[in-house]
C-alpha cells in the first residue's frame, strides 16, 4: 500500500485532502482481496489532471484512471450530482464536502472513506451493515433507484456474491417495481449477470429470481438450478431472450456445450 500513501500524500501536501473509499474499503473488512482502489479528494478536477500521469480521465464525472503495479487507480473529485437521463449523472458540480460526496454512493457499506492514517469515516453506519450483511440504500430508496434503475442489479450482484441480505425497505421495493429492469439495457444486465455467474453466488441470484417473479423481467427461464462450474455452463442452462449478446468466443463455448 505504499504506492497508494504515495498518492494520497501527494494530494494531502497539495492542501487537499484524500481517502480511499468504496468496494476497497468494504472487501477490505470483509477479508477479500481487491486491486480495485478508489481514492476520493476535494482536489479541484483541473489539479487532478495536472497532478498525475492518468492514462484515462472521465471529465463527466470528475475522474481520472491509471495503473499502478497491480493496483487499478482511480481518483475522482468530490461532487454533487443535480441530475440523471438514462442511468446516468448528467449534471454535476464540484463539491468541497466528503458528506456531501458520500450521499451520491448507492449503498451504505460503500460509503465508508478511510484517510491516510487510517481514520474512518463512516456517515451512513456503513461498518454496522457490513457486519449484519445488509444491504441498505444511501437516501430516499425511491429517489436514489428510479434515477439509476441499474442499483437494483448492484444490489442483485453485491446480494449474490457476498451472501448479504437485501434490507427489507430495499427487497419490497425492487419486488414492488421489478418492472424497472427491463428498462434497463441487455449489455448491463448481461454484464451485471456474469459477474455473478462467475461465482457460486449465482445459486443465490437465481433462486430470488424464481422465488419473487423476475424471470420475465430478466427474459430468463428456468425450472431448475443446476449446478455449474463456469458462467457460460450458467447461462447455457437457462432460456435467455436473443437479446442478451455474446461474444464469437462465448458462442463457440455454449455451441460445444449444447
Amino acid at each position: 500500500m505504499d504506492k497508494i500513501k504515495e498518492i494520497l500524500n501527494k494530494i494531502n501536501n497539495k492542501g487537499y485532502s484524500s481517502y480511499i473509499v468504496g468496494g476497497y474499503i468494504r472487501d477490505k473488512l470483509l477479508g477479500i482481496n481487491s486491486n480495485d482502489i478508489d481514492i476520493a479528494t476535494n482536489m479541484p478536477f483541473k489539479m487532478l489532471k495536472e497532478a498525475f500521469n492518468y492514462e484515462i480521465e472521465y471529465p463527466e464525472y470528475f475522474c481520472i484512471k491509471f495503473r499502478i503495479d497491480y493496483y487499478n487507480i482511480s481518483i475522482t473529485t468530490f461532487r454533487k450530482e443535480l441530475e440523471y437521463k438514462n442511468n446516468k449523472p448528467v449534471s454535476i458540480e464540484y463539491s468541497n464536502d466528503l458528506e456531501e460526496d458520500a450521499k451520491r454512493r448507492d449503498f451504505t457499506m460503500n460509503s465508508i472513506y478511510v484517510d491516510i492514517n487510517d481514520n474512518i469515516i463512516d456517515v451512513y453506519n456503513g461498518i454496522n451493515d457490513i457486519n449484519n450483511k445488509v444491504i441498505n440504500v444511501i437516501g430516499d430508496i425511491s429517489i436514489r433507484l428510479e434515477e439509476d434503475k441499474t442499483r437494483i442489479l448492484r444490489a442483485l450482484r453485491f446480494m449474490s456474491i457476498l451472501n448479504f441480505e437485501l434490507s427489507d425497505e430495499l427487497k419490497k421495493f425492487i419486488i414492488n417495481n421489478k418492472s424497472f429492469i427491463k428498462e434497463i439495457s441487455y449489455d448491463k444486465k448481461k454484464a451485471e449477470l456474469d459477474k455473478v455467474f462467475k461465482t457460486k453466488g449465482y445459486k443465490k441470484l437465481l433462486s430470488f429470481i424464481k422465488n419473487n417473479d423476475l424471470e420475465s423481467c430478466f427474459e430468463i427461464y428456468f425450472n431448475e438450478i443446476k449446478e455449474c462450474n463456469h458462467y457460460l455452463e450458467v447461462w447455457n442452462s437457462l432460456n435467455v431472450s436473443n437479446k442478451y449478446i455474446f461474444t464469437k468466443k462465448e458462442k463457440n463455448y455454449l455451441s460445444n456445450l449444447k
